[in-house]
C-alpha cells in the first residue's frame, strides 16, 4: 500500500522547493472543525522527537477523507499535521504552545 504522503503530493512547512520558487499554500482556516483522523504522542526517544516531538493532531477535509477510504486521494484533498508541546505532570499530559503547523495539498496541477 503507498504512504498517505506518496498518495496526496507534498508535505508544505510554510515552503517547499520548486523550479526555485516557493509555491503558495492556502491556510485552511477552521481546519479543527475538520475530521480529527488522530492523535499521536512522539516521546524522547523517537527519531523525530526534536522536530515534532509532543502531542501531533491530524485533521483532515472531506475529499482526504474519500482517500482514506478509497486509498485515492482526489484533487483538493488536504491534511492538517498540528504538533502541540506536551508537558507532563501529576500523571497527565497537557497541550502546551504549537510547534508544526504541517499542511499536505492534493494538486496534481501545481506539485
Amino acid at each position: 500500500m503507498r504512504s498517505i504522503a506518496a498518495s496526496i503530493g507534498i508535505l508544505l512547512l510554510g515552503t517547499a522547493a520548486s523550479a526555485g520558487e516557493a509555491p503558495s499554500v492556502p491556510f485552511p482556516d477552521g481546519f479543527r472543525d475538520w475530521h480529527h483522523v488522530k492523535t499521536t504522542v512522539i516521546l524522547p526517544g523517537h527519531p523525530m522527537h526534536a522536530f515534532v516531538g509532543g502531542i501531533d493532531h491530524t485533521y483532515a477535509n472531506a475529499p482526504a477523507m474519500q482517500g482514506y477510504a478509497s486509498g485515492i486521494f482526489p484533487d483538493g484533498s488536504i491534511l492538517v499535521y498540528d504538533t502541540i508541546d506536551a508537558h507532563e505532570a501529576d500523571h497527565a499530559i497537557d497541550e502546551g504552545k504549537r510547534k508544526v503547523l504541517g499542511v499536505m495539498v492534493k494538486d496534481s496541477k501545481r506539485y
